[in-house]
């Protein structure tokens, strides 16, 4: 179960001290990958445009939150550099690990927890 709130402190974390105006921001290949029994990690990528020198600008990132079996959060949101993908994650090792595909070729990715874990709420 992922809250329904959820987008409220991704948006908020797009103003925290940023003067800039949002345009826009759409949230997309989302997963919710089960770690164990009590705890989830949710992935999803987030494009956002702010208005610059009354330009649009365009910027992407991944960003990742921990929650609870409640669908509650208990870490903050972290950012990551690796590209999502349809691909569902899967947990190997205790990683949340991914492919994408760059020029045909899978490029495999992971993600530890226990860096999402660190992120202050």
């Amino acid at each position: 179960m992922v809250p329904q709130n959820i987008g409220l402190p991704i948006i908020n974390t797009l103003n925290k001290g940023n003067p800039q105006k949002v345009a826009e921001a759409v949230v997309t290949t989302p997963h919710l990958v089960k770690l164990n029994g009590n705890e989830f990690m949710l992935l999803w990528t987030e494009t956002v445009s702010v208005i610059e020198e009354n330009k649009p600008v365009k910027s992407i990132v991944q960003k990742s939150i921990l929650l609870n079996g409640n669908g509650e959060p208990i870490s903050g949101i972290y950012s990551f550099d690796k590209p999502l993908s349809d691909c569902k994650p899967l947990v190997v090792n205790g990683n949340v690990t991914w492919y994408y595909t760059n020029k045909s070729e899978p490029v495999f990715c992971t993600l530890n927890p226990d860096d999402v874990r660190k992120q202050p709420k």
